[in-house]
């Protein structure tokens, strides 16, 4: 393969929207970079008196929707780590609450470890609510309630910070028009 045969995979979507007087087809062609982006719009108009006109226009990605591309693309990587670490916050509460509740062996190796790995994130609210503590023959089980409460809170905080990344996507006077309009 030479350094100039570059392959690029084209995708083709296209979208019809129809009332009574006319048609319009929109015919989007996306390669692999969204800078070769490229978009027809062909609208057909029918009038009273049956004449029907065709206008077609065709627009290329400009340096400005490729901006808009990268900057949303970057976006949507920043929202997958954000939603990556709240999910490891919450796996690791979780096998903490279940461990604490089925009243496992404290020096075993595994539930040290969870423990150890748990308590940055429980830690500041295991003072909040007294665990309920049921003693068996062998073992004592806790319903650590502290660990459900800091479960809840990182769902907030996450979904906080989600919605101030969202305050920087890039918009369009379509989007800010639409938005208005439906409030």
């Amino acid at each position: 393969m030479s350094p100039n045969n570059t392959s690029s995979r084209n995708e083709e979507e296209i979208t019809k929207v129809s009332d009574a007087n006319s048609e319009q087809s929109i015919r989007r062609n996306t390669a692999s970079n969204p800078s070769q982006v490229a978009e027809t719009v062909s609208t057909t108009t029918s009038t009273p008196t049956s004449q029907s006109t065709k206008t077609q226009r065709s627009v290329d990605a400009s340096p400005t929707a490729s901006r808009e591309y990268g900057q949303k693309k970057t976006l949507f990587h920043a929202y997958q780590i954000i939603w990556y670490i709240f999910g490891f916050i919450e796996i690791v509460l979780a096998f903490r609450f279940v461990l604490k509740l089925l009243g496992t062996n404290p020096e075993a190796g595994f539930t040290k470890f969870v423990y150890a790995i748990s308590s940055p994130f429980a830690g500041p609210f295991l003072s909040m609510f007294p665990a309920s503590a049921n003693r068996g023959a062998v073992t004592t089980s806790y319903f650590e309630w502290s660990t459900l409460a800091a479960a809840i809170v990182y769902v907030v905080i996450t979904w906080g910070i989600i919605k101030i990344f969202k305050l920087g996507k890039p918009t369009t006077a379509e989007d800010v028009v639409s938005a208005v309009d439906r409030q």
